[in-house]
């Protein structure tokens, strides 16, 4: 079995973070799904924040997003801050 896991870093930033498709397939109600570029405007926006802070903002948006149904896929975050 394997696990598909996207892995993001702008030039500028300090931030790295990879994602399963449990986080960017996660649907809304109308079937659109929360998508690798929510993702990383979400990062981007919030990348001040510890990567505790911000891995739980990413949990609490997804779960927004869905409306708290259970994800379909295996939802992993690995993030990692450049010194």
């Amino acid at each position: 079995m394997s696990t598909r896991c996207q892995r993001r870093r702008s030039p500028s930033s300090r931030t790295t973070r990879s994602a399963t498709r449990g986080i960017s397939e996660a649907w809304d109600d109308d079937g659109e799904e929360y998508g690798e570029d929510r993702l990383a405007e979400l990062v981007k926006k919030n990348e001040s924040l510890s990567v505790v802070e911000l891995e739980k903002l990413i949990q609490s948006d997804v779960e927004t997003y869905t409306k708290g149904r259970p994800a379909t896929d295996n939802v992993t975050v690995i993030i990692v801050k450049r010194l």
